[in-house]
């Protein structure tokens, strides 16, 4: 069975938190939330693109600090309709504590009512599936533990992926062709990806595996983002989550 192993979570002089494991970081001390949302939500043309939809369905490579998730329910909450459904389907192999997740969203009180939800449910931290309800109709799933595994275990047909798993030349595992094929393989006719990643190995796997590519400025100090769209047929057999 696969182990899960400590994030080493560490914040550093600047105040970005940092993985010791991969020497990366998580977030920078400013505007983290705002480079959430640029890089993946506006990323992913959402909330436009859930609009209409009776679900949504997204696909996080690397839950992390959670903050991501935080960001797209608080998206959700402003725009959803009532009979609309979100799920949030997130794989992690280096899971946070509930008190670590806890100290890490006081820095951005907008969350906490968010995040004070989501550590009532947060589930013990064993590998598998682990599906968390929630309010305004959304239903997280934790993958907890290797990406490549978890992933070819999974039937859904994903309309979004975020893909933020620290960058390829720090944590190649998450960026590997096998990985980037079972999104693909997983992902709706027109689904998107967003990535704050511009790599050309990464750009051309993942152009390899069906995806239409164009990158966008970035947020800060990084020059470029990348997005993609879907364009060959969902292999899953899942009809739909």
């Amino acid at each position: 069975m696969f182990e899960l192993t400590d994030p080493k979570l560490a914040p550093d002089a600047a105040g970005a938190m940092r993985s010791d494991r991969y020497g990366d970081i998580y977030f920078q001390r400013r505007g983290a939330p705002d480079e959430k949302r640029l890089v993946f939500l506006t990323g992913c043309s959402l909330p436009e693109r859930w609009r209409g939809q009776r679900r949504h369905t997204v696909g996080e490579t690397g839950f992390g600090t959670g903050l991501t998730f935080l960001e797209t329910w608080r998206l959700w909450r402003r725009h959803r309709r009532p009979h609309q459904h979100l799920h949030y389907l997130a794989v992690e192999a280096h899971p946070a504590t509930e008190e670590q997740l806890r100290d890490i969203h006081q820095r951005w009180p907008a969350l906490r009512v968010y995040s004070a939800e989501l550590l009532r449910h947060y589930p013990a931290l064993t590998p598998g599936y682990h599906r968390v309800h929630l309010p305004d109709n959304v239903t997280l799933t934790l993958m907890l533990g290797e990406v490549l595994e978890q992933l070819k275990q999974l039937e859904a047909v994903v309309d979004s992926w975020f893909l933020d798993g620290f960058s390829p030349s720090r944590n190649p595992q998450m960026w590997r062709l096998e990985v980037l094929a079972q999104v693909a393989r997983l992902t709706a006719t027109d689904g998107r990806l967003a990535t704050f990643t511009t790599a050309t190995q990464v750009r051309e796997d993942l152009a390899r595996v069906g995806f239409s590519l164009n990158r966008a400025p970035g947020f800060g100090s990084k020059r470029e983002r990348l997005m993609g769209v879907y364009v060959g047929k969902p292999a899953s057999a899942c009809p739909g989550w």
